[in-house]
């Protein structure tokens, strides 16, 4: 987390406009943002232990994208002198993507191999969220005294398909391999 030079992208509109005396006024926004990052990273580990030592090498690959549309509106209306209506409403759209691979070996004091890990995982991500409010208010002679109702509706979906894939060596002294295993999962939400 936090490795990476990022790459963002935004823009928006607004428009906004009062009238009828200022009794009336109507705003909207509309919003899109994209965010890129990538990063390439390796190490280089030495284990020193009471018996032995150990090197491990890494290296990991990330991408991962996102891009966002928003949009934002309302509609406040002053209806006579002491009451006001207001209507709101927004929505977004977010998906995004994430590839990464990873490979890790582990290296004996004589610098052969004792295993060695590649693991590639992805995911595909949308989401959607809308809203909606209506609020009225009613101001009363006496002061301090004042009435409002509200009616809030609210949407939300997430979805994300994601898969694991990993081949895990192990080897011997002389450096053939006397073990392999394998992972192969998804993951949908």
């Amino acid at each position: 987390e936090g490795e990476g030079i990022p790459k963002s992208w935004n823009t928006g509109v607004n428009f906004s406009n009062k009238w009828d005396k200022d009794a009336k006024h109507l705003n909207g926004n509309m919003r899109f943002n994209k965010l890129n990052n990538e990063a390439q990273i390796k190490t280089t580990t030495q284990y020193i232990l009471p018996d032995t030592l150990f090197f491990q090498n890494q290296e990991n690959n990330t991408y991962n994208s996102r891009n966002r549309k928003r949009v934002e509106t309302f509609y406040d209306v002053q209806l006579d002198s002491s009451s006001s209506f207001k209507a709101t409403i927004s929505g977004t759209l977010g998906e995004g993507t994430s590839n990464n691979y990873f490979f890790t070996e582990s290296l004996n004091e004589e610098a052969q191999q004792v295993n060695d890990s590649k693991r590639r995982t992805t995911n595909n991500s949308d989401n959607e969220a809308f809203s909606s409010s209506l609020i009225y208010r009613k101001k009363f002679k006496k002061q301090g005294q004042t009435l409002s109702a509200q009616v809030r509706q609210d949407y939300k979906l997430q979805e994300s398909d994601g898969f694991l894939l990993a081949l895990n060596n192990f080897y011997e002294g002389n450096g053939n391999i006397t073990r392999t295993d394998t992972i192969d999962q998804e993951k949908i939400n």
